[in-house]
């Protein structure tokens, strides 16, 4: 039975109050999304009974269904074999200062703003269907009744090292003192310095875990994270990692997004990081925006790199790449193809 403890520990928390059990959870189009903690509850169990009395999977969890056909395992193995209490990914608000082109204005607001002021372009979709603009209130939390009884939370963006969310809610469970209790994981652009407050913060949590996302090499790099620096990114990654090596409680990883953009440099890049000291490197595929996933990625170059797609190839997705990436060169001042001319020289 493909039993998944995320539904009886996991609360994820979306930007406008949408509640899910885990990240990768797809509620059907004419259900809304509960934002009430008691409801969402009340679901979860319910989902939880259904998905433990038959030996079929659930329409919710898809995604763990597809990747176990596809790839052997999913995010359900990954937790069933690590989630030990109650599980918290947090995602406040949209606050982030890059507009990466695997991500939209829910996620964004850099990349809100784009659209704002450029609403003129052919966006795709998965750019201009944002979910919400409102901001967290925080003290409406219902769920951080639960807090006695978590022993990991995450913390995604936007970017969390520039939401006032992020710190009130680090500050509370501070003062409770449970933080001693839990793992805190903080998965960050790394633009922002790692100063004394975070130190505060490994003092006070179990463990913190901080994960740098970094798709892709130097220029490559530069091109999928608008508004980005190289050098200063790579600058911040090593004092952390350097930190790390020096205090007992705090890791230093690194991931990127795997997708069309980053499949040249896909067997590249650990090579790389393991050179400069990491030995911790994830590599995460990208399924949204479509186009951006590896359905874009032409069947010689999935051969050529060794990648295991779990989509096959569809040239509509390409064309679409094409555009939407030809809309954002206007704009930023990029070059799709000759950033990325292997994508170009197999058609």
């Amino acid at each position: 039975m493909p039993y998944c403890i995320m539904l009886e520990k996991g609360i994820t928390y979306r930007p406008g109050g949408k509640l899910y059990p885990c990240c990768l959870w797809k509620y059907k189009d004419h259900i809304e999304h509960p934002t009430d903690y008691n409801e969402f509850i009340k679901i979860r169990e319910e989902k939880r009974q259904q998905m433990n009395g038959s030996d079929k999977w659930i329409p919710e969890c898809k995604q763990c269904e597809e990747d176990t056909k596809f790839k052997g395992d999913s995010f359900r193995d990954h937790a069933n074999n690590t989630v030990k209490g109650g599980f918290w990914e947090l995602n406040f608000n949209n606050t982030c200062n890059f507009s990466c082109r695997m991500c939209n204005g829910t996620l964004s607001s850099t990349w809100l703003s784009l659209i704002k002021k450029e609403p003129h372009h052919d966006w795709h979709r998965e750019y201009t269907d944002i979910g919400y603009e409102d901001h967290l209130k925080f003290d409406k939390l219902e769920f951080y009744s639960e807090l006695p009884n978590v022993k990991h939370i995450k913390l995604l963006g936007g970017e969390p090292f520039l939401m006032k969310e992020v710190y009130r809610m680090l500050n509370y469970v501070m003062e409770s003192k449970h933080s001693r209790n839990i793992h805190l994981e903080v998965t960050t652009n790394l633009s922002q310095p790692f100063n004394d407050y975070w130190l505060k913060v490994v003092d006070n949590f179990e463990r913190v875990k901080i994960t740098g996302s970094i798709d892709g090499l130097g220029e490559r790099y530069e091109y999928i994270r608008p508004g980005s620096n190289w050098e200063d990114i790579l600058g911040r990654a090593e004092y952390i990692l350097d930190l790390s090596g020096k205090i007992d409680n705090l890791d230093m990883r690194l991931s990127a997004c795997g997708m069309t953009l980053t499949a040249h440099q896909h067997n590249e890049m650990p090579v790389y990081w393991k050179k400069v000291g990491f030995q911790h490197f994830d590599i995460e595929q990208v399924y949204e925006p479509s186009f951006m996933s590896y359905q874009s990625l032409h069947p010689k170059l999935r051969e050529l790199y060794k990648i295991n797609a779990g989509s096959e190839y569809d040239s509509k997705e390409w064309d679409m790449l094409v555009k939407q990436m030809s809309i954002q060169d206007k704009i930023h001042g990029t070059d799709f193809k000759k950033t990325f001319p292997e994508l170009f020289d197999v058609l």
